[in-house]
């Protein structure tokens, strides 16, 4: 069986205490091969002050397969506005690649599903505006793997530092937007 790993990426080092254990328990049940990437959308909650950076949420999938070929695919989200909430999804263009690369995959998997591993990450960048955010802010992301479904947290109260700093780097403004 494929072992694939569901990972909040740059989320990872704000997700200590933040990433919601049942929400990694209930996307294990989902094959990031078998599921339609048109489908996947990111909600990313931010404080005041931060805001995501242009073109700043990425999906990416990759695996390895026993023979050591390596594919993958990262995808930069595209941003749209539901109901007064920010939605990130693969865009239309982008759909085509990510199934290529999922059906790629997929057959490494018939050849030897033991030897395939792999992950579906996703990364968010974000950036300050005006002062930037509170001290002790926080903020949230929530991935949806089907077109109806709720919104499960994925990332709970991490720290708005540790996200704004993942590079090691004081956090840069936003370009104007």
């Amino acid at each position: 069986m494929t072992r694939f790993l569901w990972l909040p990426a740059a989320l990872v080092l704000a997700a200590c205490g933040s990433l919601v254990p049942s929400t990694v328990a209930g996307l294990m049940g989902v094959s990031p091969l078998e599921a339609d990437p048109a489908d996947f959308a990111v909600s990313v909650d931010l404080p005041e002050g931060v805001t995501v950076a242009p073109a700043g949420v990425t999906l990416s999938l990759k695996a390895s397969a026993a023979d050591g070929e390596s594919a993958g695919i990262g995808v930069r989200l595209a941003e749209e506005r539901q109901g007064g909430t920010t939605l990130y999804s693969v865009a239309p263009e982008d759909l085509t690649a990510f199934r290529d690369v999922q059906g790629l995959i997929r057959a490494w998997e018939a050849a030897d599903s033991d030897g395939t591993t792999g992950s579906l990450t996703v990364e968010v960048t974000a950036c300050t505006l005006g002062d930037g955010p509170e001290d002790g802010a926080t903020f949230d992301v929530g991935l949806r793997s089907t077109p109806d479904g709720p919104f499960r947290p994925l990332i709970r109260r991490a720290p708005v530092a540790d996200i704004l700093n993942a590079a090691g780097v004081d956090a840069a403004p936003c370009p104007d937007l």
